[in-house]
């Protein structure tokens, strides 16, 4: 078979065939390297990454949670088929006390254990349940404003024209309808307002989703024809469950999803991306009727997440990004234990395709460069078609 371009590769992928080999992916906010603040107290972390590829400066890494200006070495050594163009955005406001502020949607956040975090404690609007606090609320962000939008579609011609990466496009704070519902109100509130304050619940999630889908909306016209994969986040998983039921999802979740995938679609031709952490596999039939085309990061660990349940009850019908284990396999593991597990992984989730290799999250300090770059140099060699391992 020909060498593939990568782009080639992901919609090959994508349409659950086989491509030359299995495409890998790392970057992004839910795929990359986490962006701890740890400093000299990591064990590894983004500076031993760019250290490990022969660098001795980086930019300042950029994003929440997953470092999205990644070094193009860094990229380049995992033998990466994706890039990625973000929304453009306000730096928080730092408060003084050790706390911040994001214009978007005026959330509060914290630095904690080196990520920045959104406690429960400083949620928003914990402390109402007044449909008025909602119309009046401040914050509500600026459909048509420039800082959102300037920049982003000359960017993604750039990079779809000067590379042959698969292009993800993520929307930031408008790709996570209930995480920003968490952190308006914590985590307890968005399990039970829909039974407790119905109306409240409505009224609140219906302004967040407007405001997420129609920013999300104009984003991806912007960069939609450069744009290959979307981003979406919405973590609903534990290790042993999913947080709510199949019927909840239905009623109170899956129909916002609906919209925003309407929306974009509407405008770009991006493949649907879904990241969802945890035990989420009795959610995933639900997730195929709501038109996530791509699931993200299938955490093994978790119950009903390894390998061969997911190859068995839905290839065919999404696709599968990531599996690769990063709380004990790439984190405690030896090198050889890597190779070796990502080689089980290759034949269980290879044939047919249908499946990206991405470890199952961001990677934390605990995980050295040695270990991830074997997991990636593995599939590189052993997962091209026709597999023969």
């Amino acid at each position: 078979m020909r060498e593939m371009t990568s782009r080639e590769r992901f919609y090959t992928t994508a349409e659950n065939k086989e491509p030359d080999r299995i495409p890998i992916q790392l970057g992004g906010l839910a795929t990359s390297i986490a962006n701890y603040q740890w400093g000299e107290t990591a064990k590894y972390g983004y500076e031993a990454f760019c250290r490990y590829v022969g660098l001795d400066k980086w930019e300042k890494p950029i994003g929440i949670w997953g470092i999205l200006n990644l070094e193009p070495k860094v990229i380049e050594r995992a033998h990466s088929d994706f890039d990625v163009v973000s929304i453009g955005y306000y730096d928080p406001k730092d408060m003084g006390d050790g706390t911040l502020k994001f214009k978007e949607f005026g959330l509060n956040a914290a630095v904690c254990g080196g990520l920045t975090d959104f406690p429960d404690n400083m949620a928003t609007l914990r402390n109402t349940t007044s449909i008025k606090d909602v119309e009046e609320y401040p914050y509500w962000p600026d459909i048509e404003d420039p800082v959102f939008y300037k920049g982003v579609r000359e960017e993604a011609k750039k990079r779809h024209e000067n590379s042959q990466y698969a292009i993800q496009a993520d929307s930031g704070f408008f790709c996570m309808i209930d995480f920003v519902y968490v952190w308006f109100r914590g985590f307890d509130n968005w399990a039970t307002d829909p039974y407790i304050y119905p109306e409240f619940h409505k009224a609140l999630k219906d302004k967040i989703a407007y405001y997420s889908t129609e920013i999300a909306k104009n984003f991806y016209a912007e960069v939609g024809e450069y744009a290959d994969l979307t981003s979406y986040y919405c973590d609903l998983g534990t290790m042993e469950n999913s947080f709510i039921s199949p019927e909840h999802y239905k009623k109170y979740i899956m129909p916002y999803h609906k919209k925003w995938i309407e929306a974009v679609k509407s405008v770009s031709k991006a493949k649907i991306w879904f990241h969802c952490c945890g035990a989420v596999h009795d959610l995933i039939p639900y997730y195929i009727e709501a038109g996530w085309e791509i699931l993200n990061p299938l955490q093994p660990l978790a119950r009903n997440m390894d390998a061969r349940t997911l190859k068995r009850d839905f290839y065919g019908k999404i696709v599968l990004d990531g599996g690769i284990d990063l709380q004990k396999l790439l984190a405690m593991g030896t090198v050889d234990d890597v190779v070796n597990e990502t080689k089980e992984l290759i034949k269980i989730f290879g044939p047919g395709g249908g499946w990206i290799a991405a470890a199952a999250n961001n990677l934390p300090p605990d995980v050295s460069p040695e270990n991830y770059y074997a997991f990636t140099d593995t599939v590189y060699k052993y997962g091209r078609y026709p597999i023969s391992l």
